[in-house]
């Protein structure tokens, strides 16, 4: 009876369970390795634009550094140049002009409007060339912005990048005794390695190539995600058909997919393989035990008999010890009844398919065979049940964990009582409720009702306790019966005498 037990502990629901908790429990995982997988790159992408953004300030602050001090350079010659400045101050350009710097240096007279003129340039360019640049920069307002730094004697250093992303333009205003000077220094951003100079940080090829590599990963990853949630979906098909009793030759290994879970779906196919053989071994048992012990009981019952006939006149203490050893018999042959039928059930919860059971017409179909024995002992028996009410069981197991609440409410109910049987449809559950007014459980008493042999009756040799009745095993079997598929049970005292017993089912839509 024990291994029984243990191995009931291990049948192919709690199998389903197990599985569905760890499909669970790998969805909530694998859901927080997406949300870090997604949250990472953005993450990182801000941490490497702010380092970038640094860089490009310090970049401009170093062009500007660069600048100032070409002007610098330029000044005393600026400065010695006698009104218009000659030619050669296109070879003093071209002493600055390396590594793809371009130079132009422009003209505005002390006097007059805002007007700038370009003096020299290297490399040299076409007037025309010139003049489109100067038109450039006065729509972009930085002519006037030199104008008025040159009349307040400000600084008025400008530094751009063209919407080509091309160049880098930074000018700078020199003062002279002649006039002002504008001196436009253009970098190409190609000497700027490792920045984003000239275009937004994303669309840097460290960026683009981190991109691809990530997108890569992504789809690998979400590829290999996929496999594994549909070996897991698969599994779970799998299990609820060995559940249902459906098409026994499907196997975990036939319906996997992902090669790591190879094992795993073989130790899956053993263990049902394993549990089946425990069901026909339980069945096997329960009635070799059975038909082993029938004999040996019989035959002391006969013996005890002759004995009894034998004696001429038996004392009183002789009539005693010959009822102790028939009454120990009967319990015997009650525990050898209630042995096999548990050891059925224990066969029947293993192996026995799970199926769409309409559990109103179950309990109608019960309380008809009842209602005889009800009348009978003039009890009242009222049912409220609602209607087409299912739930997926084995309908054998389910059907004695009604019947033995029902044998304990008749059994305890006295005359003239009620038993009152609802059955109500819940959200996702389904709750029977049987009560009577008999006596009630003493309340230091009623947390053990559901234990394996625990009962609170003498035993009575009557037909029923041969069936198998009255052996403190009769909650017990509902206990597990309804545990094994996913419900739970209790029991309370009623405020007003009885006992009222609670089934709570997943309900089956």
């Amino acid at each position: 009876m024990v291994i029984a037990g243990a191995v009931t502990q291990a049948s192919p629901h709690s199998l389903i369970r197990n599985l569905r908790k760890l499909a669970a429990s790998l969805t909530g995982k694998l859901v927080l390795l997406v949300a870090v997988f997604i949250a990472l790159p953005f993450l990182l992408y801000f941490q490497f634009e702010s380092g970038d953004l640094k860089l490009k300030a310090l970049v401009t602050r170093g062009i500007e550094q660069r600048n100032s001090l070409i002007a610098a350079a330029l000044k005393p010659v600026l400065d010695q140049a006698n009104g218009m400045p000659s030619q050669g101050l296109a070879g003093e350009l071209a002493r600055y002009g390396q590594d793809g710097t371009h130079l132009k240096l422009l003209f505005r007279r002390p006097t007059g409007d805002d007007g700038f003129y370009y003096v020299a340039s290297f490399p040299p360019a076409t007037s025309s060339r010139l003049d489109q640049e100067l038109r450039q920069l006065a729509r972009k307002g930085m002519l006037p912005q030199l104008a008025r730094g040159c009349r307040s004697g400000s600084p008025a250093e400008h530094v751009e990048v063209d919407h080509l992303g091309q160049t880098l333009t930074s000018v700078v205003p020199v003062r002279t005794a002649q006039g002002c000077w504008a001196l436009v220094i253009s970098h190409s951003t190609a000497e700027f390695l490792d920045t984003s100079i000239g275009k937004p940080y994303w669309q840097s090829p460290e960026v683009s190539v981190a991109a691809m590599i990530y997108l890569a990963l992504a789809l690998i990853t979400l590829l290999t995600s996929l496999s594994v949630w549909r070996s897991i979906r698969t599994f779970g098909s799998v299990a609820r058909q060995i559940r249902r009793g459906r098409d026994r030759g499907q196997t975990f290994a036939s319906r996997n997919f992902v090669p790591e879970f190879a094992s795993i779906a073989e130790d899956f196919d053993g263990l049902v393989e394993a549990l089946h053989g425990a069901a026909r071994d339980l069945r096997e048992s329960a009635e070799e035990n059975a038909h082993s012990f029938k004999g040996p009981i019989a035959t002391i019952g006969a013996a005890v008999a002759a004995l009894s006939r034998s004696l001429p006149a038996p004392d009183d203490r002789q009539r005693q010890m010959l009822n102790l050893i028939g009454v120990s018999l009967r319990r015997l042959t009650a525990l050898v009844f209630a042995s096999q039928r548990i050891e059925q059930l224990n066969a029947d919860l293993l192996d026995a398919p799970r199926t769409r059971v309409n559990l109103t017409s179950l309990i109608a179909e019960i309380l008809l065979r009842y209602s005889e024995l009800c009348i009978s002992r003039d009890i009242k028996l009222a049912r409220h049940l609602d209607e087409d009410v299912f739930v997926r069981a084995s309908e054998e197991p389910l059907a004695e964990a009604i019947e033995n609440i029902l044998e304990n409410a008749v059994s305890f109910a006295p005359s003239q009582s009620l038993i009152d049987v609802r059955l109500t449809k819940k959200p996702g559950t389904v709750e029977l409720i049987i009560q009577d007014e008999g006596p009630g459980i003493d309340p230091d008493k009623i947390d053990h009702i559901f234990e394996r042999y625990f009962s609170l009756r003498p035993f009575e040799g009557t037909e029923s306790a041969i069936a198998g009745q009255h052996a403190g095993l009769g909650l017990w079997i509902v206990k597990r019966n309804i545990e094994a598929i996913g419900g739970e049970v209790s029991a309370i005292n009623r405020p007003g005498g009885g006992l009222m017993l609670c089934a709570t089912l997943p309900a089956e839509t």
